[in-house]
């Protein structure tokens, strides 16, 4: 393919990836507003920070995808284009390595929450946990220390061309261990969502699973589904090494990226919307009802395993009350329970 093609084809995959982009943000900006900027009562909480690190280091991570390789700089400016092309990869680097950093950790408190704070799912994610992102810090570490960009003039555009042929080595790790730890949280979260689905029917006969467990479950396949797919695209890249064409390697880089970026901050915001339709007007409720620290100790469990919450300073009968008027289904934190805090 000629090089005028190849700058056409990249710059249609940068069209294609902004498109998305753009438009599941501005799908999602009303309820990032509500939920995150201005919630009524709600204080500002670390799920909030995470949410932040997630939505707008995927962002950074869009526009590093975005630019690499398009026509972004007119001119045969080389000093300024590549301290353009430094400084657009360093910051692609960190960026997503703090994006998918902060979706997993969000990720792995969910589940640690779901099963009440269980040591033992700890023990395990956390490992797993740390063989996926130590990598990635390798290699944001070598991207920065052994930049070898180039730049490359084509008719009136110059453009940037990066080698991580020195960090090939980290990235197949990379790519192999990110698996492990997404299939970990699928299958936890889904034979939690089982078990509650058993118990449910044992103590109803009907086959029913609370709003929480649903959305977890299904959020949770998908996750690893978009985990899957971005960790197989890179596999194909860098371990099997298979030479595609241009438009082959720029379908896969939007296959890879973008259900990453649009996903991640949605297992935040729905959580959050599901948790203020639930609990908004109920029983007198408002969000200054709720325990806004990790509220781990207003977490009940029902015999048939259907996490509800009660807010702080409530007696026993008021309880009772609760939980007969559907209770208040206990918020879990995109990660841990952090009520208020919370998602």
């Amino acid at each position: 393919m000629s090089d005028v093609s190849e700058l056409q084809l990249n710059n249609y995959v940068s069209l294609a990836i902004t498109t998305a982009i753009v438009y599941d943000y501005i799908l999602t900006f009303t309820d990032e507003v509500s939920h995150i900027f201005i919630a009524l009562d709600k204080p500002w909480t670390r799920v909030s920070t995470l949410y932040i690190l997630i939505r707008y280091c995927g962002l950074g991570g869009g526009v590093y995808l975005i630019s690499g390789g398009s026509s972004f700089i007119p001119g045969p400016a080389k000093v300024i284009l590549y301290t353009c092309c430094y400084i657009l990869v360093i910051f692609g680097q960190w960026a997503t390595l703090i994006f998918i950093g902060a979706a997993d950790l969000t990720m792995i408190l969910r589940v640690w929450a779901i099963y009440s704070q269980s040591k033992i799912v700890l023990s395990i994610l956390l490992p797993l946990y740390i063989l996926d992102i130590v990598p990635l810090v390798f290699e944001s570490i070598i991207a920065s220390a052994k930049f070898t960009g180039t730049t490359s003039h084509v008719l009136d555009f110059s453009f940037c061309v990066t080698d991580f042929l020195a960090s090939n080595a980290v990235a197949q790790v990379l790519c192999i261990v990110q698996i492990p730890l997404a299939a970990t949280m699928c299958i936890l979260v889904t034979a939690r969502f089982i078990r509650q689905s058993l118990s449910m029917y044992a103590a109803q006969k009907e086959w029913h699973v609370g709003h929480y467990m649903s959305l977890f479950a299904r959020e949770g396949m998908l996750y690893f589904l978009a985990i899957f797919l971005f960790a197989f695209c890179n596999i194909l890249f860098y371990v099997a090494k298979i030479s595609f064409s241009s438009w082959q390697g720029s379908l896969l880089t939007i296959l890879a990226w973008v259900p990453m970026i649009a996903l991640s901050p949605r297992c935040i915001l729905s959580v959050r919307a599901l948790y203020e339709r639930n609990t908004r007007g109920r029983c007198g409720s408002s969000w200054r009802d709720v325990d806004t620290g990790f509220g781990f100790t207003t977490l009940h469990e029902r015999s048939v395993g259907e996490m509800v919450f009660a807010p702080r300073d409530v007696g026993r009968s008021q309880e009772d009350g609760l939980e007969q008027h559907e209770g208040i289904q206990m918020e879990m934190l995109s990660g841990a329970l952090d009520a208020g805090s919370g998602v």
